[in-house]
């Protein structure tokens, strides 16, 4: 199978291993692109007891950013912190990826 020398920047509502079916959605998609050799970067929006933000690489095609807002807060506060950190790191990311 031909190598793929692709760069994507994937955003998620889920993390890998959070919800439902998202996480599995998320964990299969990743999966079909790495077999085709494609470099991920994932950005993903997720509800945890506290504000931050996670850098993960689990290997060398994947890149894993989270942005954790607390559970307790408002619906209108998480996306007040959400949608402006999605809109930069994917505006820092989206010049070097190809999808």
């Amino acid at each position: 199978m031909t190598k793929l020398n692709v760069n994507l920047i994937y955003f998620a509502p889920c993390g890998r291993h959070e919800g439902v079916g998202g996480g599995a959605r998320v964990n299969n998609l990743i999966n079909i692109f790495a077999r085709l050799g494609v470099n991920i970067k994932l950005l993903s929006y997720i509800s945890k007891d506290n504000f931050k933000i996670k850098h993960e690489k689990p290997n060398n095609s994947l890149e894993i950013i989270t942005i954790c807002v607390p559970k307790s807060s408002m619906k209108f506060l998480k996306g007040l912190f959400a949608i402006p950190l999605f809109l930069m790191y994917g505006l820092k990311y989206i010049k070097r990826n190809d999808i």
